[in-house]
């Protein structure tokens, strides 16, 4: 007994009590880090916000990286109708660069449609970074080295792969993206080793429920600050394009086209203009729907690096949006969920995954018929793809061969998230659900049929526009 009348603790008991401690601590981190959520809840790196800020711009394929000080960013553009909507993307692109990469020497953007090559463009760091500050298109545009960038018939690299399964991507559009990143077109700049690209990487489902998850997308578009102030700019600028006069009596579209091309060509020296020319010039009179769809987006894409026509305010506000990407916090609970169902992840919970343990909704129930002009999606999927049959059925592709649904009624299942799936019957193993990709730039309808017990795996898309 000591003075003060306290037992005292053998110094053996306080070494071992602190050995406890320390193995206590050291197996709630260890928890903490292997907790299968942390990769898919985190807050974004560099390259994930970038190409969660680009789907919030409407764009559904792309890929992004970084190496010996440049930021390099490839985007697959959809619906290229004027040639805004070129500029429209590389500023996008810088602008979210830029706040996704503010310390390298040089950002590279790449601008494809449908996959195929059409423009690079780059600036040195410090120059594009106050370019965008500044929200300056023109001088943004000043500082840009561009060239006209042409695919070839040089081998792709061979290790392009991913780690997402068939089934969480249908194949048709993982094949789509892989190529995307594989591709080598002459001219442009390589993509990093560490590109992480949309569908070969990471889904592009999962990127959207996690801006969900973050407050920044709703069914009707962004959320995000600024979304709004980007779709007026870009509409602006759309409207502000001059019109293109339509083919003349007995003149041929891709005759047209060919002569706009050569004509923005002879008004600039680009780099790779020679190397388009000598490949348009093999095309034939009819050379085929999808050949004068790409010399289209060929001929607005040379236009649009020649008229430089500078819309502003977009470089500014997409810098704000990946600025937000890369802060907001995931909000837990459904929306949580959400972003692990649609990563297909193993740790996310049946009341997220499996369509039969969501709230049964029997008000949205659809029961397909040829006489009611539906506006639910069902039934837009279904006046858009169906083949005949009563009720009408929904084919697609598997490895096996194909596979096809036909249920009297598509049942409604809302999940806690807000998200509505219709389960085909009662005894259904798919369900279809809204997969839109409404940007402030570009938007797409579309409809997702999914695995009815896992319902991230989705095995089609189908168009509802």
């Amino acid at each position: 007994m000591t003075a003060t009348g306290r037992t005292r603790v053998p110094p053996a008991v306080w070494i071992v009590a602190a050995i406890l401690a320390v193995a206590l601590i050291g197996l709630l981190m260890a928890r903490v880090i292997s907790n299968p959520n942390r990769a898919y809840l985190a807050s974004s790196g560099p390259q994930e916000t970038v190409l969660r800020s680009v789907r919030l711009a409407g764009i559904e394929r792309a890929a992004v990286g970084a190496t010996d000080g440049t930021a390099v960013l490839r985007l697959d553009v959809p619906m290229l109708a004027s040639t805004p909507d070129v500029e429209i993307s590389w500023q996008a692109g810088f602008g979210t660069l830029v706040a996704a990469y503010p310390d390298v020497s040089g950002y590279t953007v790449q601008i494809f449609a449908d996959g195929g090559p059409l423009v690079q463009l780059e600036g040195s760091g410090d120059e594009v970074r106050i370019a965008v500050e500044d929200d300056d298109a023109g001088a943004l545009n000043a500082v840009l080295a561009s060239r006209i960038i042409v695919a070839v018939g040089k081998e792709a690299p061979s290790d392009v792969t991913g780690d997402l399964r068939l089934t969480v991507v249908p194949a048709g559009q993982a094949e789509r993206a892989a190529a995307l990143v594989a591709a080598w077109p002459e001219g442009a700049t390589f993509l990093p080793d560490d590109t992480l690209a949309i569908d070969v990487h990471v889904a592009g489902a999962y990127l959207d429920a996690k801006n969900r998850a973050a407050g920044l997308l709703g069914d009707e578009g962004p959320l995000v600050e600024d979304a709004g102030a980007l779709s007026d700019a870009a509409t602006l600028a759309r409207s502000s394009a001059p019109g293109v006069r339509a083919p003349g009596a007995g003149e041929r579209v891709v005759e047209l086209y060919i002569a706009r091309l050569r004509a923005a060509l002879a008004s600039a020296s680009l780099p790779g203009g020679a190397a388009l020319l000598t490949q348009i010039e093999a095309l034939g009179p009819d050379p085929g729907r999808e050949a004068v769809a790409r010399l289209r987006s060929q001929v607005l894409a040379v236009e649009a690096l020649v008229a430089r026509s500078s819309p502003d305010g977009i470089l500014g506000d997409a810098r704000a949006v990946a600025a937000q990407v890369e802060s907001a916090p995931l909000a837990p609970g459904p929306l949580s969920d959400a972003v692990l169902a649609a990563a297909d992840a193993g740790s996310a919970p049946k009341t997220a995954t499996e369509v039969r343990s969501f709230e049964r909704s029997a008000s949205l129930d659809v029961k397909p018929s040829a006489s009611v002009a539906d506006s639910s999606l069902p039934e837009r999927v279904l006046r858009l793809n169906a083949r005949g049959g009563t009720p009408p059925s929904l084919g697609w592709s598997t490895p096996d061969g194909g596979s096809s649904v036909a249920p009297d009624t598509w049942l409604a299942y809302r999940r806690a998230d807000g998200a509505v799936y219709w389960l085909a019957g009662e005894d259904g193993e798919v369900s279809l659900t809204d997969a839109s990709l409404r940007g402030w730039a570009f938007s797409r309808g579309s409809a997702a049929l999914v695995d009815a017990s896992h319902c991230g795996r989705v095995l089609v898309f189908f168009a509802t526009e």
